[in-house]
């Protein structure tokens, strides 16, 4: 599992080149008017081969939607969180507000789910 510090700087590091390179496309978009595509770069596979790295690291399946995608893609890295978007088997909120939050959760997640494997 990775360190909290590491989690929220990658998490960090992806929400910032993702803001670099919507500001390149809208820049080269100006500039190039007509055009939009090849010339364009895009770190998409990259993005998401971090994300990959660190849902594996909490023991996610890499290939699969979840928490940590759905934190950076649907609740746009927290920001869009509320209560009641988010919440356990029993009901109760999760929250998603922060990567620091998210990561308390993902680490909580995956020592149960150790815990559990560990009495099978």
């Amino acid at each position: 599992m990775l360190s909290k510090k590491l989690f929220v700087k990658a998490i960090d590091s992806i929400k910032k080149q993702k803001e670099v390179d919507s500001e390149f496309c809208e820049a080269m978009s100006k500039i190039f008017k007509d055009a939009y595509g090849p010339f364009m770069y895009d770190n998409d596979r990259l993005v998401e081969m971090v994300i990959q790295l660190m849902s594996e690291s909490f023991g996610m399946d890499a290939g699969q939607w979840n928490d940590i995608t759905y934190f950076i893609h649907e609740l746009d890295y927290g920001s869009r969180w509320k209560p009641g978007m988010v919440t356990d088997e029993n009901g109760q909120d999760i929250d998603m507000s922060t990567a620091e939050k998210l990561y308390d959760y993902l680490a909580l997640e995956c020592e149960s789910s150790k815990m559990w494997l560990d009495k099978i």
